[in-house]
């Protein structure tokens, strides 16, 4: 190991796989975060501090590990910090980090068979031997493993007989590993059972929910799940998967799965793409037994419009989408015009299928379950929905969603009247160092940005707003202009095919990037009140697409069209 000492900038998914990727280049001695929830608490072993730490090691590597650094490297430069790297983790190219149980021979081997798929970081030995190294990797204590539950524990077949005591220490993946198998989840196969739907959670149950499209996958798995005890949540551990009862909330021995005939795999979030390389088995091993595989695709978006996504994003979407579109036999879109859009994505990048592709379209409800919403509304917000006419604009910080105009547009709008508030709720995304530049020039009073409102904080704003904001180039959907409808509240929105298709007339609709015309919509808006603008009166509802898509799996829905 390196005495030079190292900083990891992220504590998000890059930085827990970035420890791993730097562990034997360099002394990581913390991470750094903005958030401040997340300071004095631990990922990897590691205390995750603010980013004053920086003047504190000024000889330290600083290892940026955020997919948007921009800005970021402007600020560590100024305090005279030199010797900056940027991680870029791609998970269909990255090697996941492993421990291995043992040392010795057996041990030797097990490194020897799984180094093209693992990176090994770790021996664990039950001897206490401090300081000490084996093929190159330091040996720890079965204690000390638990400090790095993303790291998968690889146990040869010599030693499955502890099995029970090491669960009972490690709560992580654990793997067995023997000679003629190869590597295999520690767990029951579960063989010889009745066709059954297998839902890929693998996503949602490593995220926050809110984030994204797992918030869709957690309502379309909350409505498939009131139907029966063949629908079972499955994920990805390390190329093979498995059930997840517990994410149901069923209490059962957790299994790998053993398609059969008759079984149906659903892949309901798109963004598994990033484990593209394990799906590529995992689909193959499908189609062999005959399982139908049905997937989820929300948009293509980045196919159309690339120079709006990072490189890593695009790379991820065309591995994933260029699999599917070969490998599944029907796709699930949102919307007719996604429909059209993996036609026209099929022809352009002449895709090669064995059998016509399916298609069918669930278009996704609005209503909010604010029964189940205990979560208290921060102040902040409470204070700020309260005096004054708020627009809202709902969606992640990125360019396609057209922040950059709705704040030129409010500026156009200010100059005629004062009376008018602007709120942002939606993650901090990419490529949008311009955009925050020009939201912090607007940091005053009328204007607000919450990067992690819940879904509670998302209804109140929605039942207190003047108008909703929709100003994207493309979307897939619309997700929040049937939100807003649910609770009466008008929606503004780009002239886009896709939300003609939502909203029809019931919408009030702008031209694309045109700030003007934005602003004489919203003054429109506040001279006449929110209650004589047209509102979507035929809301969908999640049970609506619950239903829909009981139907495509039990196959007693026609879909779109069977021609490619």
């Amino acid at each position: 190991m390196s005495d030079c000492e190292a900083i990891i900038y992220g504590s998000g998914a890059w930085g827990r796989k970035a420890y791993w990727a730097y562990l034997y280049r360099y002394d990581v001695i913390c991470y750094v975060d903005r958030n401040p929830r997340r300071w004095g608490t631990r990922l990897n072993g590691l205390e995750i501090r603010p980013p004053e730490v920086f003047t504190q090691h000024s000889e330290a590597v600083v290892i940026l590990a955020i997919d948007n650094a921009a800005g970021i490297e402007e600020y560590i430069w100024s305090l005279g910090i030199t010797k900056i790297e940027r991680y870029c983790y791609d998970a269909a190219e990255s090697l996941e980090p492993a421990m291995i149980y043992g040392t010795g021979t057996i041990a030797r081997e097990v490194m020897r068979t799984c180094q093209k798929r693992f990176r090994v970081c770790f021996f664990v030995d039950a001897a206490d031997r401090p300081g000490e190294f084996f093929e190159g990797r330091r040996i720890i204590t079965p204690q000390k493993m638990q400090e790095y539950p993303d790291a998968c524990l690889i146990v040869p077949d010599a030693d499955a007989g502890s099995l029970k005591s090491i669960r009972e220490t490690f709560p992580g993946d654990i793997l067995l590993h023997d000679c003629g198998r190869g590597i295999r989840p520690a767990l029951s196969r579960m063989e010889d059972h009745h066709p059954c739907v297998f839902v890929d959670v693998t996503m949602s149950r490593q995220k926050k929910q809110g984030e994204g499209v797992a918030r869709v996958a957690d309502r379309l798995w909350g409505e498939l799940s009131k139907f029966g005890t063949d629908m079972i949540p499955v994920w990805d551990m390390h190329g093979t998967l498995v059930t997840d009862f517990a994410y149901a909330g069923r209490e059962r021995e957790e299994m790998q799965v053993v398609f059969q005939k008759g079984d149906t795999l659903l892949l309901l979030d798109p963004s598994v793409g990033a484990y593209c390389r394990d799906f590529q088995q995992i689909l193959k091993e499908a189609k062999r037994s005959g399982t139908r595989i049905l997937a989820v695709v929300h948009d293509f978006i980045p196919n159309d419009f690339p120079e709006l996504f990072s490189e890593t994003i695009c790379k991820i979407f065309f591995r994933w989408h260029d699999l599917v579109l070969s490998e599944a036999d029907g796709i699930l879109c949102d919307s007719k015009h996604t429909v059209k859009k993996a036609r026209e994505y099929l022809a352009e990048h002449q895709i090669r299928r064995e059998a016509p592709l399916t298609y069918d379209t669930i278009p996704l409800g609005g209503d909010m379950s604010l029964s189940s919403m205990k979560t208290k509304i921060r102040s902040l917000l409470k204070s700020f929905m309260m005096e004054l006419p708020v627009f809202l604009v709902v969606g992640t910080i990125e360019p396609r969603k057209g922040h950059r105009t709705v704040l030129q547009a409010w500026e156009l709008l200010r100059r005629t009247t004062s009376s008018a508030r602007l709120l942002f709720l939606g993650h901090d995304g990419w490529l949008n160092l311009e955009i925050k530049e020009a939201m912090e020039l607007h940091q005053r009073k009328d204007f607000l940005w919450i990067k992690d409102a819940d879904d509670a904080e998302l209804a109140f704003a929605y039942q207190h707003a003047t108008g909703l904001i929709e100003a994207s180039v493309d979307e897939g959907y619309g997700l929040p202009l049937v939100e807003a409808a649910s609770f009466g509240l008008p929606v503004i929105c780009s002239d886009i095919e896709v939300f003609h298709e939502v909203m029809g007339g019931e919408a009030i609709y702008v031209p694309v990037n045109q700030p003007q015309k934005l602003a004489n919509a919203m003054k429109k808006v506040l001279l006449e009140g929110k209650e004589k603008q047209p509102v979507l009166k035929h809301v969908p509802t999640w049970q609506d697409a619950g239903r829909k898509l009981l139907h495509v799996l039990r196959g007693t829905a026609k879909p779109i069209t069977n021609e490619c």
